[in-house]
């Protein structure tokens, strides 16, 4: 069956400064007729990124390179982009112990809310997709040492899923190659334990 992973986002050189900026927000704003309203920086968008909690936001060319992955269980739906500020993030030093610039008010969310929504950004990046996984598999928890186990039996297929009440984002051996290899700087894995 093979060992099975969680996938996030990758460390962030600034912590909830660059998570913002990397990643966006998608919990901000609720969800419209069952779609993200995504709140992020631009022009530089990653491929893949981790706006909320458990979401999954990708460009629409890597949506091609994912629907020719050969990975199953995969489906998309359309992200409105809701509030698109311009922030050129990217060309910071990331080695810096800090950011070149904090947000108004300091809170790191100021990237985005004290920004004003520019359309012709949000035009430039182009679409974006929420990648739709399926719960495919239970957990079992434990008290002591307290940790949540994967229970691989109970898995049901697709390269990407979630769990039946945790909010981890799942993946198998093959959708973490493919990922580390069309993403690597983009994505971060844990093994899980298995029962």
């Amino acid at each position: 069956m093979g060992k099975f992973y969680i996938l996030d986002g990758p460390k962030s050189p600034w912590g909830d400064y660059s998570d913002i900026l990397i990643q966006g927000m998608s919990a901000h704003s609720s969800r419209k007729d069952g779609l993200i309203q995504l709140e992020r920086t631009g022009p530089h968008v990653p491929p893949i990124s981790f706006p909320g909690l458990s979401d999954i936001v990708i460009t629409d060319p890597f949506r091609k390179r994912l629907e020719s992955s050969g990975l199953i269980g995969l489906q998309f739906q359309p992200v409105i982009k809701m509030h698109i500020v311009r922030l050129d993030w990217h060309l910071w030093d990331k080695s810096s112990d800090e950011p070149l610039e904090y947000p108004e008010g300091g809170e790191p969310e100021g990237y985005i809310l004290h920004r004003p929504h520019s359309p012709e950004m949000s035009e430039r990046i182009g679409d974006l997709w929420e990648v739709l996984l399926a719960q495919s598999a239970t957990v079992q928890r434990e008290r002591k040492p307290s940790r949540i186990l994967l229970v691989a039996a109970s898995w049901r297929g697709g390269d990407l899923f979630r769990a039946e009440s945790v909010g981890h984002i799942y993946a198998t051996e093959k959708a973490k190659a493919w990922l580390e290899h069309h993403a690597a700087d983009h994505v971060r894995f844990q093994e899980v334990t298995t029962v």
